[in-house]
């Protein structure tokens, strides 16, 4: 069976999770234990028994998401459970590296560590502001003033009628006009930019988070990994590593990332669902064991809605 992991971003941690593989596995409790000794946070208290409030601070949700994603690719080794394709979104694509083997729990904890500091040193979150789009186009969001002249950029594409921008907060009721004039039809919705912009406005102070790579060794992905920029699978250790540096600044397209984990027998997703893998949901047959869910293609006559993963 063709099977693809995927790791969905911030946003979609929560209290608890993958508590049931760190009690039952002594692999997963040596990663928590080494992710502890690496940046001196308590992450049993912090994942199993702080609040949600306390774990959606970025500071603590970036590493604690990819250790929690982490510990999930060891127990489905640890369980025989065997993956072709890794992608990520966001944190997501450092799990990703980890679990094809290109990355390293203290590199990638690292990294991370650097990534959080980055972003509250250069987002000012009083110039920009980030929106979600759904229901216009790209042609229809490009033809828009606001887009047109750089006020806003789209930074994300979930679908083809779905984006997330971010915006000067003086184009936001340019944005919010934008919807009325095609009869309402788009949603704006409010968004935190603590996962950062994905944007070119970073360019010239993403060269203080990039110098950290130079610290770390990246290895040939053992699995084929997607990237989240382009939706190809990459086979190189440069090519891994230059996917993750180019998130901080360029565009995402989670859309193409979908596309690519579809085609396999079976997609597994860490952790929750993320919305745009939820919008989808009536073309796949859905399981869950624990923290792990198991969509496989709707249309597959062969499919088990009873069978677990596990």
């Amino acid at each position: 069976m063709h099977t693809a992991l995927f790791f969905p971003g911030y946003g979609t941690q929560r209290v608890g999770m993958v508590k049931d593989f760190y009690n039952e596995s002594r692999a997963v409790q040596e990663l928590f234990e080494t992710a502890s000794h690496c940046l001196d946070i308590n992450f049993v208290k912090l994942c199993f028994a702080s609040s949600d409030a306390q774990l959606a601070r970025v500071q603590n949700a970036f590493p604690a998401l990819f250790l929690m994603h982490a510990s999930a690719a060891c127990y489905l080794r640890e369980q025989g459970i065997n993956y072709d394709v890794v992608a990520g979104c966001g944190v997501g694509a450092y799990s990703a590296a980890y679990a094809a083997g290109s990355l390293a729990l203290a590199d990638g904890l690292y990294l991370l560590s650097k990534l959080v500091k980055f972003y509250r040193e250069t987002i000012d979150t009083d110039v920009w502001g980030k929106v979600r789009i759904d229901g216009l186009s790209s042609s229809q969001l490009e033809s828009c003033q606001v887009v047109a002249s750089g006020d806003a950029r789209v930074v994300i594409t979930l679908s083809s009628t779905s984006h997330i921008l971010i915006c000067k907060l003086t184009a936001y009721m340019s944005l919010r006009q934008t919807s009325l004039s095609y009869n309402n039809k788009a949603i704006l919705t409010d968004l935190g930019v603590e996962s950062g912009q994905h944007d070119s406005l970073l360019q010239d102070a993403s060269s203080s988070f990039v110098q950290y790579f130079n610290k770390v060794d990246f290895r040939a992905p053992n699995k084929k990994y997607v990237s989240e920029l382009t939706g190809r699978a990459l086979k190189t250790a440069t090519a891994v590593r230059a996917a993750i540096i180019n998130q901080v600044t360029h565009p995402l397209r989670w859309d193409s990332i979908v596309r690519k984990v579809e085609q396999a027998d079976r997609l597994l997703v860490v952790g929750s669902l993320p919305s745009y893998i939820q919008e989808r949901a009536q073309t796949y047959s859905i399981t869950t064991s624990r923290d792990v869910y198991a969509l496989r293609p709707a249309s597959a006559a062969t499919v088990d809605t009873q069978q677990q993963i596990f």
